[in-house]
């Protein structure tokens, strides 16, 4: 089994877990192990792009444990660098593209990828998830329908219907529509401080 299929089949077992805490009604712990699925399958999706240009699996996986564990600062780091290698191949197929139809779709994504790129470090604040994240939670279909309608609109939509060998954006416009809903969610203990009692200064 290659790198990124252990980091994947990692992040079925915390998701299993997931789903299994939530069934008893454990909503810290439930929480966590979504975050954790979350983070494991962006790292393997990385592992899995980048291994296919020619980066061996030990420097990929260096670079992902490089990036920590902090879900804002991991999917802005990554995204970035994924976002760039469409954007590069999108550029290529531009060059080779005479027809002018395909080429304005083409134009019309690079456009839309660049700005949402340059964008990316503002997530947090144009989705006002600091103040709305309670808000968020408690609709969290209505909130991540609403990301996707929006960015489906504006990031990809045309380009990944008429160009299929950009099929990578579905999984960039799936990570930029699930990222907010697990904003700081690794801030969340797995287990309630008032537990430990005896030791106000539990790491939990």
């Amino acid at each position: 089994m290659v790198l990124h299929q252990k980091y994947f089949q990692a992040a079925e077992i915390d998701l299993k877990a997931a789903k299994i805490l939530a069934q008893e009604n454990l909503s810290p712990p439930t929480l966590y192990h979504l975050q954790q699925a979350y983070e494991k399958c962006i790292k393997s999706y990385y592992i899995f792009r980048v291994s296919s240009k020619g980066v061996t699996e030990k420097t990929a996986d260096k670079k992902c444990k490089d990036l920590g564990h902090d879900t804002e600062e991991i999917t802005i780091k990554l995204l970035a660098v994924l976002m760039q290698m469409d954007i590069d191949a999108m550029q290529k197929a531009r060059r080779q593209q005479p027809d002018p139809d395909e080429l304005r779709i083409i134009n019309e994504g690079l456009a839309a990828i660049k700005g949402f790129k340059a964008s990316i470090g503002r997530m947090v604040t144009r989705n006002n998830l600091k103040t709305d994240y309670m808000k968020n939670v408690k609709n969290y279909p209505r909130f991540v329908r609403r990301l996707y309608d929006y960015n489906q609109k504006s990031f990809s939509g045309e380009l990944i219907l008429r160009q299929p060998g950009q099929n990578s954006l579905l999984f960039d416009l799936a990570v930029i529509t699930l990222y907010p809903s697990l904003y700081e969610m690794e801030e969340i203990t797995r287990y309630p401080h008032a537990d430990f009692s005896s030791n106000q200064d539990t790491d939990c």
